[in-house]
């Protein structure tokens, strides 16, 4: 049975030391702490946890990144999670999406891309 996933979004940290400013003029979020997205609709039944791909934006043919988030408790719907940003290649020009992917016994199914984020 097929399980759907819908758009991650990843955001920028509310509460953290000094002010992040507002988000640069091309919309792209600079260094965020978490991602939210909406929980599959399988969640209680066949999904046994989530995962976070990242991958580089352009060039890049395979996520370079994973980190398993669990299964944590929808609100609302909406599942939200802290990133660990460990590993990215550290530089101002680059930027990155992510994929959430719902992992079940039968197999896995991944999401649409997230909006785009910069790690400097």
């Amino acid at each position: 049975m097929p399980f759907v996933i819908f758009g991650a979004t990843v955001r920028r940290s509310r509460a953290s030391a000094g002010s992040p400013g507002p988000p640069p003029d091309d919309g792209v979020i600079t260094n965020p702490s978490s991602v939210s997205f909406t929980a599959s609709p399988d969640h209680d039944t066949i999904v046994t946890g989530y995962q976070i791909q990242f991958y580089v934006l352009v060039g890049d043919v395979g996520p370079f990144g994973t980190q398993d988030i669990g299964k944590p408790t929808p609100v609302d719907g909406v599942i939200t999670a802290n990133l660990v940003l460990t590993g990215f290649p550290s530089s101002v020009v680059t930027q990155y999406c992510a994929y959430i992917v719902s992992v079940g016994d039968d197999g896995d199914s991944t999401s649409t891309a997230s909006n785009n984020f910069k790690v400097v």
